[in-house]
């Protein structure tokens, strides 16, 4: 596609939705699968590239030229999972000197929190908004990590890939702080329900962490436009 805006899918197999950004990931789209993306207001079409067509399941090495790459290496892509028994769902940060606190609708994604009983949700909130991808800059390198545990049991906080690995865990809780690792996560035993204002990451290599305990953020809800598009690239609203 010829955009640079994130998009949303149905995940099947968790039972939930996920976020993805054609600047940062390799995605295909199955026949008839739908989708919701975000609008930007200079933007009235969304163009399917004729040489992203595939019958295949590995993605085409196309080279797109996106705007949010001048970024370059200052973006630091960090990916977070929730896992619970077979299931899991992920949340993104990209730390990002360029973008902005603020909610930006060709870099972030609200969170859609799933209607499925007993599945693992996980998000970012800033400001008061959930984020399923949250691109902000760096500031003070400490972000909120909220959860919804669709049900009682042990739950593991984790890193989706070898890129995040790094990233520091902090549990308000108990007090403590984890480095987590694709080998080693942080698992800990809850109720069911949500859990806010416990969980913090961060990507600074700061000294002095502020412990306070933040104020839990209200919920925000959001909602959006869906738009299916079947791969041959003729599109329905």
């Amino acid at each position: 596609m010829d955009t640079e805006s994130p998009f949303m899918v149905w995940d099947s197999y968790n039972r939930t939705y996920v976020a993805f950004s054609p600047v940062d990931d390799d995605y295909i789209l199955n026949p008839g699968e739908a989708f919701f993306i975000q609008r930007p207001v200079d933007t009235e079409n969304l163009l399917f590239l004729h040489d992203g067509r595939q019958t295949y399941r590995n993605p085409n090495n196309l080279t797109v030229e996106h705007s949010s790459v001048r970024g370059g290496s200052e973006r630091k892509v960090m990916n977070l999972s929730l896992s619970f028994d077979t299931l899991s769902d992920r949340t993104r940060v990209v730390f990002n000197n360029k973008a902005s606190m603020d909610y930006e609708v060709g870099r972030d994604v609200a969170k859609f929190i799933s209607t499925e009983p007993g599945v693992p949700q996980i998000w970012t909130v800033c400001n008061g908004v959930q984020y399923s991808i949250n691109e902000r800059p760096e500031a003070d390198g400490m972000v909120a990590v909220d959860l919804h545990c669709g049900a009682s049991g042990t739950y593991t906080i984790g890193v989706a890939d070898e890129q995040s690995e790094g990233l520091k865990l902090e549990d308000r809780l108990y007090g403590t702080t984890t480095v987590l690792t694709l080998t080693s996560g942080y698992t800990f035993s809850v109720s069911e329900g949500d859990v806010t204002g416990r969980f913090f990451i961060s990507n600074a290599e700061t000294t002095d962490v502020d412990a306070k305990t933040a104020p839990v953020q209200d919920k925000v809800y959001y909602q959006s436009v869906g738009i299916a598009v079947p791969v041959c690239g003729h599109c329905t609203d």
